[in-house]
């Protein structure tokens, strides 16, 4: 869309990530609905938000503010990995639900001769959570260091 520069694959990474937790593992589990744990990753999630959308509308202006581009690019040292972590003690604690229920699973034999396990994914994606997490962090640490040096000079 051209918003902002860079690669778009790590965004999408994260939108993927957090679409699959909120609209699958969240929305289809009133058990995990009720846990504290929600609204902990929602409250993260909202604090990364706070500061990137007006950095951004800062920037699509052609403008600077120093305290907003700090905090964009200081506050996801704390909030990612915390994030992380709740995004996968989410999953954890989905678990047990999603294999006693079986949703998003599919079994053979059936005409597709296809089979899926979705909670064998989940623990897959908790596997992979934290090279995920690796990735965005050294994603928010180049673009920090381009964007914090550059307007230190």
């Amino acid at each position: 869309i051209g918003f902002t520069k860079g690669d778009w694959t790590t965004p999408l990474i994260q939108f993927l990530g957090r679409n699959l937790i909120l609209f699958v593992v969240i929305n289809f589990n009133n058990e995990i609905k009720a846990s504290p744990v929600v609204p902990c990753l929602f409250l993260v999630w909202s604090f990364v938000e706070l500061f990137r959308y007006p950095y951004y509308g800062i920037r699509l202006l052609n403008k600077d503010n120093r305290i907003i581009a700090w905090l964009r690019y200081t506050l996801w040292i704390v909030l990612y990995p915390l994030g992380a972590f709740l995004e996968g003690l989410t999953i954890y604690k989905s678990l047990n639900y999603y294999q006693s229920k079986r949703y998003f699973s599919i079994d053979l034999p059936n005409a597709m001769n296809f089979s899926f396990n979705f909670v064998l994914f989940l623990q897959i994606y908790l596997v992979l959570l934290p090279l995920g997490l690796i990735h965005m962090m050294q994603h928010m640490w180049n673009q920090r260091k381009k964007t914090l040096i550059k307007k230190n000079k």
